[in-house]
């Protein structure tokens, strides 16, 4: 007993040590005896009237109002006794356990030893007798306490022959096998039957007629033959199959009665018919009164045929009918109209024998009272009651019943949430909720390991208001805010499974809501941490400064300054915006950039230099760098043809700058098949200090240097009378001697290299010196003549015409892109008349079209107002 005063579930009052009480000897439940008393009569009731009447059974039973363990009626609590009921109405004693007699208790236990204990409530306590105890096998013998397992000695069991199956009774026989086994069983000491025995024999069959290997478990067998031996008879063949032993004798030898049993034939053969007497066949027929009127037969008499009249049930009617069809053929069809013992219900039974005295007057009912047998006679109502118990919950379940149902036996065992507070009320009486002064053991549903201290309670847990605290997943600071995780379940919703810490590197798990399928709390339900608001340094993507920002806020930004990183070209830098680039991981760039750490990283992310190539041309170019872009290294060679006289001045040639301006350096080699300034012609420029040209293919530098002179010429006086042929290097040797050389000759032709002196008797006079010089002269023009000096007038007069014809071309091609410029400029210019035109005459379009909507509406609106 749980308490010191259990509550009856029959009747929901407490069970009072001096109320007179009845304990079931199955679930120990106590109950008042006059509840069980008049449940168990209810249920006797209706069982003598389905097993009596319907079943034809005289066994009545009744059941616990608890475990429904079932009871004879001889068990019927007719009177109030102690537990082990040697007592009856035992005194309430104080010294002693309530309804308890104080003796030794005696109910025979389980194990077959009496309880010693003083008569107690509920089931008998362990047996604390010993005694001894053999092992399976039967070798070793132990004492033990009762109720211990049997146990194992360990060795071998060793038994064979029938004594493998212990277990086996007359009733049961062991198997046929073991009469011929004589194996030892080769298990340890076990428990229960040895295991069938395996090892393998030579069995022959039942008839000895095949034999086989077979395990000695299998060595009773049959073959399929059929017996082959005939019966004693002599005529009827065997009817069993493989089978030892003599053939059974055959059935039909010997004297045999007829089919009534009045007469006896002996000596007939066994395949002769067994004759038949003539007789009336007399025997009993199945209802005990009539006897069978057929003719001697064999097999059984049939149905009784005889015809015989009777009253029905009710004793209303009589009708004659087959003795063999029973009483449901004297049933007439009068319905009973008499109230049955509930006083709701009509009888409405065929040919109702119930009350017989009442009825003709059709008032049927009865005087017992609720939950007691009724009387004899009376019209027991069989129905359920279904209506409604006290409780307003359930259908009362008895026969139906005049008066008031009784209360309803079922209870109702609330706890609070934490469980630690439980109590049983009866059904109907229990209040909405259980005051429990534990605190709350609810798992939290958010991912705290504890809830804030409150005590128990029924519905759901109120908000937790600690700090989150869970570790972020993208940068591990902690959330400040208050729990946010927590989900909001419904009352009856069951508990997460687990919940994990906060920390260890992850955000706190998010719950699902509750209140999304259907759960009654207003409340939301998780929502993520918000973003990570600690300040933290972070840098531009280009590394130009450092900025506080939010930890949640993109780790990478753009600042406003230019890039500044170094571009392929290694003259500019990146003048694009902050962008991502490569960093040196040495040390900060702006830094380094500041303190001069060298020039700045070159990053492809940078692209390529738009600007066009700055960087100074070679001496004498005036074309821009043919790569455009700006570039690393040196610049390509110019390629660009520029037109320049060649060396001798004769023709105008197209040379390659970077080629004319190397040969105007002098970086050209002086051989004239290398000089790109070379026309390859004879160079027939004068030499100095010389009368002749030079000879030389068209050269570089001097022509003293690239030719050597060595033609003669006529050297004088200073009268002109004397004159002599002179090798032309040692003229110019000797007037370089003199002091004085060809320029500083006179130009004149007379004054030429007079270096012989005046020999008197030789020289003329003045006068004729004169005429002499004046001969010189011709003759130095018919030498020059001869030379091909008017030659040289002609290719040079043609080069010259030459070079102004392409300067007129070159003219007019820069004077037709001027006129092709203006051209397009004039096009322009009236492209932008036209289009302002056209925009000038649209807005005039859509002002008309106002003006005129307008003037529209005005019109409208005189014409309604009107």
């Amino acid at each position: 007993m749980d308490d010191c005063e259990p509550d009856c579930v029959i009747c929901l009052e407490q069970v009072k040590a001096v109320d007179a009480s009845w304990q079931c000897t199955s679930c120990y439940l106590l109950c008042h005896v006059v509840c069980v008393q008049r449940f168990a009569a209810t249920q006797l009731n209706l069982s003598s009237w389905l097993i009596g009447e319907l079943l034809g059974k005289s066994n009545l039973q009744w059941t616990c109002p608890h475990c429904r363990a079932v009871f004879d009626e001889a068990q019927y609590p007719a009177k109030y006794r102690c537990f082990c009921g040697k007592r009856e109405d035992p005194a309430p004693d104080p010294w002693l356990p309530p309804h308890s007699c104080g003796e030794t208790c005696g109910r025979v236990r389980p194990c077959g030893h009496k309880d010693v204990d003083r008569c107690h409530p509920g089931p008998c306590a362990k047996c604390t007798q010993v005694a001894p105890m053999p092992c399976f096998c039967g070798r070793t013998v132990r004492t033990l306490r009762c109720g211990a397992p049997r146990p194992a000695c360990g060795q071998t069991c060793s038994r064979a022959g029938p004594a493998r199956c212990p277990s086996r009774s007359d009733a049961a026989p062991h198997p046929a096998y073991l009469d011929r086994c004589e194996h030892a069983c080769a298990q340890p000491c076990h428990d229960g039957d040895c295991p069938p025995c395996g090892i393998l024999v030579d069995a022959s069959c039942a008839c000895g007629a095949e034999t086989r290997r077979l395990p000695c478990a299998a060595r009773v067998w049959r073959c399929q033959r059929e017996c082959p031996n005939k019966l004693a008879c002599g005529r009827h063949a065997c009817p069993l199959g493989c089978h030892s032993g003599p053939c059974p004798p055959c059935p039909n030898v010997g004297a045999r009665p007829c089919g009534c049993g009045k007469v006896t034939v002996a000596g007939l053969p066994c395949d002769a018919p067994t004759p038949r007497c003539g007789e009336t066949c007399g025997r009993a027929m199945a209802c005990g009164v009539h006897t069978c009127e057929r003719t001697c037969h064999e097999g059984a008499c049939g149905p009784c045929m005889v015809p015989v009249e009777g009253p029905c049930r009710c004793g209303r009617t009589r009708k004659r009918h087959l003795c063999s069809e029973g009483e449901e053929a004297l049933l007439c069809a009068y319905r009973c109209e008499a109230l049955r013992s509930c006083g709701r219900h009509a009888c409405r039974k065929r040919c109702c024998n119930e009350g017989a005295a009442d009825a003709g007057s059709g008032a049927g009912g009865s005087s017992a009272a609720v939950g007691e047998p009724a009387a004899a006679g009376a019209h027991v109502c069989r129905e359920r009651c279904t209506r409604k118990l006290g409780c307003g919950l359930h259908a009362c379940n008895a026969l139906c019943h005049a008066g008031s149902c009784p209360p309803c036996p079922l209870t109702v065992t609330l706890s609070c949430a934490c469980g630690g507070t439980r109590r049983t009320f009866p059904c109907g009486k229990a209040p909405k909720a259980l005051v429990c002064r534990l605190p709350c053991q609810r798992v939290p549903t958010c991912h705290h390991r504890e809830r804030q201290r409150h005590p128990c309670h029924s519905g759901p847990c109120p908000p937790c208001t600690q700090v989150c605290g869970a570790a972020l997943s993208r940068c591990g600071h902690t959330c400040p805010l208050p729990c946010h995780s927590e989900a909001a379940p419904s009352a009856d919703a069951p508990a997460p499974a687990a919940v994990p810490a906060a920390g260890a590197g992850a955000a706190f798990p998010v719950l699902r809501s509750a209140s999304s399928s259907g759960g009654g709390d207003a409340r939301k339900g998780p929502t993520p941490c918000a973003p990570c608001a600690v300040p933290v340094e972070r840098r531009c993507v280009g590394g130009h400064e450092a900025r506080s920002l939010p930890c949640a806020a993109p780790a990478l930004f753009k600042c406003s300054r230019p890039c500044g990183g170094g571009l392929p070209c290694g003259h500019h830098t990146c003048e694009r915006p902050c962008h991502a680039r490569p960093l040196p991981a040495s040390a900060d760039a702006p830094a380094a950039a500041a303190a001069g750490a060298g020039a700045p990283s070159v990053s492809a992310s940078c692209g390529s230099c738009g600007k066009p190539c700055e960087q100074p041309r070679p001496a004498g170019c005036s074309h821009p760098c043919s790569a455009g872009a700006c570039h690393a290294g040196s610049c390509p060679p110019c390629v660009e043809p520029v037109s320049l006289r060649c060396r001798c001045g004769r023709e105008r040639l197209s040379v390659p700058c970077n080629l004319a301006a190397a040969a105007a350096g002098g970086h050209v080699t002086t051989l004239a098949a290398a000089d790109p300034l070379s026309c390859k012609q004879r160079c027939h420029r004068s030499l100095p200090n010389c009368t002749h040209l030079c000879g030389a293919v068209c050269h570089s530098g001097p022509c003293e240097a690239a030719y050597a002179c060595d033609k003669p010429v006529t050297v004088r006086c200073p009268c002109g009378s004397r004159k002599e042929q002179w090798a032309c290097p040692a003229a110019r040797a000797a007037v370089s001697g003199a002091g004085a050389g060809l320029g500083a000759v006179p130009a004149s032709a007379d004054s030429r290299f007079t270096l012989l002196p005046c020999v008197p008797g030789e020289c003329k006079p003045p006068d004729e010196g004169q005429a002499v010089r004046s001969r010189a002269v011709e003759d130095d023009a018919e030498d020059d003549v001869a030379l091909g000096r008017g030659k040289l007038s002609a290719e040079a007069w043609a080069a010259a015409k030459t070079d102004r014809a392409e300067l007129r071309r070159r003219r007019k091609a820069a004077e037709e892109e001027q006129r092709e410029v203006a051209r397009a400029a004039e096009a322009e210019q009236r492209q932008a008349l036209a289009a302002a035109a056209r925009k000038r005459s649209l807005i005039l379009q859509v002002v008309f079209g106002a003006l005129l909507a307008a003037l529209v509406l005005w019109l409208v609106s005189l014409i309604l107002s009107g």
